[in-house]
């Protein structure tokens, strides 16, 4: 499935849908290219075994494959980009807009690395 065997930690500073996604679309990708029966398997074990070495539980690998239906909202009128910090903050921002029927698209980014932080010459 992969020519290398890259992917995010399961402790990495990123949001926890982003680290989904990236399990999914790995899945759906293995079955996707395999020819048949036998090599869908083994792409599937591979998958299965990178996120494994990477700290993921077997509850976070069992991952639904279904087909998503686009959801029908408002295009929005602008973006808000914020440094991520939790699921929990970001799930509070989250309902705070909803609730308050603001027309923005919330992204949050993943923040800056200590080392980047410490070894940067300015600031």
């Amino acid at each position: 499935p992969q020519k290398r065997n890259i992917t995010l930690h399961a402790v990495s500073h990123h949001p926890l849908s982003m680290k989904r996604n990236t399990i999914r679309n790995s899945f759906m990708d293995a079955e996707k290219i395999s020819s048949g029966d036998e090599e869908e398997a083994h792409s599937i074990s591979i998958v299965d075994t990178l996120y494994r070495s990477n700290g993921y539980r077997t509850s976070d690998l069992t991952v639904e494959t279904k087909e998503i239906a686009p959801k029908e909202t408002s295009p929005k009128s602008g973006i808000l980009c914020l440094d991520y910090v939790s699921e929990d903050v970001c799930k509070l921002i989250r309902n705070y807009v909803r609730k308050s029927k603001l027309n923005i698209r919330v992204v949050f980014l993943p923040g800056r690395k200590l080392r980047s932080i410490f070894c940067a010459s300015r600031p």
